[in-house]
């Protein structure tokens, strides 16, 4: 079990966050709370990740407030690849096996640990990438590359940052100055 609590610093989004890692009775549970303001107005996100022993995303619940509008999203991914967005089929995320919440660092956990990489190799992934503050899910493409034990580069599009982690895959350090941990 983890609790860590991150602080981010970006002109687009400021803020803390406090995310817990725990077993669960099928895999993994990951919750966190993130208290923030997301350009230029306070933000707070409630999220709930559920993944198996083989770190493959199960479910995913998120509450945000942004503006006093109040919005939730839940995510199912079934055992065949296929996705349910508040319950409704999502065909185009159809074989993505992890989640990417784009509010926190948390979410590179997943693939870090799936993949389980040496040093040096490269790997590309597709994910359901959920947007905020708008909870709007998207097929994205990313790659982790490892480039220490403890350290990957994360790219996507045109955004690249390097991630430094702990022993259980949590980021440490996101970036140079983007999400950094402060207590745990």
């Amino acid at each position: 079990m983890a609790d860590v609590v991150w602080t981010v610093s970006h002109p687009e989004l400021s803020g803390a966050e406090r995310c817990r890692l725990e077993p669960s009775a099928t895999g993994w549970l990951l919750t966190g709370l993130v208290v923030a303001v997301f350009e230029q107005a306070p933000i707070d996100v409630r999220y709930e990740v559920a993944v198996g022993d083989d770190w493959v995303t199960r479910s995913v619940m998120v509450a945000a407030d942004r503006l006093r509008q109040p919005r939730t999203l839940r995510l199912d991914r079934d055992l065949d690849g296929g996705w349910r967005v508040d319950g409704a089929a999502a065909p185009a995320l159809d074989g993505c096996v992890d989640v990417d919440l784009g509010i926190t660092p948390v979410t590179n956990t997943l693939p870090i640990r799936r993949l389980g990489l040496e040093v040096g190799a490269e790997r590309a992934i597709t994910v359901a990438w959920v947007k905020f503050p708008a909870l709007t899910v998207a097929r994205g493409r990313q790659t982790y590359t490892r480039i220490a034990d403890d350290a990957w580069r994360y790219s996507s599009d045109s955004f690249a940052a390097d991630l430094t982690v702990d022993a259980d895959g949590l980021v440490v350090r996101y970036g140079d100055d983007l999400w950094h941990r402060v207590g745990e």
